[in-house]
């Protein structure tokens, strides 16, 4: 489960750069708007790009959140038990035992994917 957190950590991280990647470019293209002479087209360009990043902020804000509560708990419960369960996949026959991998999904030891692992 450890590993699964960090994971989901790194996803929150990789999307907080790609947003600030996004914010970037929206404020390049507000700067080169505000540089023309004032039209209707470059104000509702411009408060699209406003709008976009004001959302992508409030995301990125959750995501830091989040990565945060995550952090902080992976440091709290680092000696549970259920952290440092070193269950894998990989010591289960998914073909041969159908039910085994059922009970380990609905128990929340194992990820559940809609699509077929095999």
């Amino acid at each position: 489960m450890k590993k699964l957190i960090h994971e989901i950590i790194e996803l929150l991280r990789a999307q907080v750069k790609k947003n600030l990647e996004v914010i970037n470019y929206n404020e390049e293209i507000i700067r080169k708007l505000s540089s023309h002479p004032e039209s209707a087209q470059l104000m509702e360009t411009y408060q699209k790009r406003y709008t976009e990043n004001k959302s992508l902020i409030t995301e990125n804000n959750d995501f830091a959140n989040l990565q945060l509560t995550l952090m902080n708990f992976l440091k709290k419960y680092k000696h549970s038990a259920l952290l440092n369960d070193e269950f894998s996949l990989d010591e289960v026959n998914l073909k041969d035992d159908p039910e085994y991998v059922f009970e380990l999904t609905i128990s929340g030891k194992i990820p559940y994917k809609q699509s077929p692992v095999f």
